[in-house]
């Protein structure tokens, strides 16, 4: 089966298992909010919880909009439907990004242990939800990893370099499987569309 025919089906599983990745955005930023309430003014924090709300809502609405619209897109404009989703996801992921940049810049030790099992959980949560189409869970992995990277390239020590260690085998393992998952799902839509084909040939 031709790879054109298959995006469609691809955009539709990233809409799709992307609502897992949007509800722990509406639930996630009060608690971390909570937690760096000290590590940063109320206003910057305020804000954080606005732009990440308002940026989920708005995915949201494209996934809606996508369903309603889905049986007229065709498989080319379901393409750009995949690039646009995936431009919001990167956004969202570098809003965590700067959660990352405030963690490790603060100097606590607590909140830099809740930053790393924060950021940690939310890259290997979105495999699933975002490996249907590879740019959106490449570029958000990029997005939240890459300011706690800039924060550990600016200090030096044995324990920046730790990190930078940590943080290249977390993006590596998630890469892969994020590969793995996409490859799996290959297999099964060309086995759905090939069922689907002989069912009809034998009608």
């Amino acid at each position: 089966m031709p790879e054109i025919i298959q995006r469609k089906y691809f955009v539709d599983l990233l809409f799709r298992q992307s609502y897992a990745v949007l509800f722990a955005n509406f639930v996630i930023p009060l608690p971390v909010a909570y937690v760096f309430r000290h590590a940063v003014p109320l206003g910057w924090i305020i804000g954080w919880i606005l732009a990440m709300y308002g940026l989920t809502a708005i995915r949201l609405l494209l996934s809606r909009t996508y369903f309603s619209q889905s049986p007229r897109i065709d498989h080319h404009q379901a393409q750009q439907w995949g690039w646009r989703a995936s431009a919001l996801s990167w956004m969202s992921s570098l809003l965590w990004g700067v959660i990352g940049w405030v963690g490790f810049a603060a100097g606590d030790p607590q909140l830099l242990a809740f930053t790393c099992v924060v950021l940690t959980g939310l890259v290997c949560g979105a495999v699933p939800s975002l490996s249907a189409f590879p740019p959106a869970y490449a570029g958000s992995l990029v997005a939240m990893l890459l300011p706690v990277t800039l924060q550990c390239l600016l200090h030096s020590g044995e324990t920046y370099t730790i990190y930078l260690f940590f943080l290249a085998c977390l993006a590596g393992v998630n890469l892969y499987y994020s590969r793995v998952t996409y490859r799996t799902l290959c297999e099964t839509i060309r086995l759905r569309l090939e069922n689907v084909e002989l069912v009809g040939r034998l009608e």
